[in-house]
């Protein structure tokens, strides 16, 4: 997966691995990120034995997926913020 020239504050990773995967219906997938302006993010998949698009009835064998979303506060909450503790928890509220 590729790297970014920020750092992120949050940061999940997940792995899926199976010998046989099939879909009877075309998946319907979507990802979106709703929040402040401001907000760095990214979300991304690497495949193995997957294409982009995956057909339905077609069975796809020995697969693996590694997917990694990862999401940084905005810069100026350090400004806003200056000689916050970087131990303490940090917590956002909803707009």
């Amino acid at each position: 997966m590729s790297e970014h020239s920020w750092e992120p504050d949050v940061s999940f990773t997940a792995r899926v691995v199976g010998r046989r995967l099939r879909w009877h219906d075309g998946p319907r997938t979507s990802v979106s990120f709703h929040g402040s302006p401001g907000y760095r993010s990214v979300s991304e998949s690497d495949r193995l034995g997957l294409p982009d698009r995956v057909r339905a009835g077609h069975t796809y064998r020995d697969i693996t997926v590694d997917y990694r979303f990862a999401c940084a506060l905005p810069d100026s909450e350090t400004a806003e913020n200056p000689g916050e503790d970087d131990d303490q928890p940090r917590s956002q509220s909803s707009r």
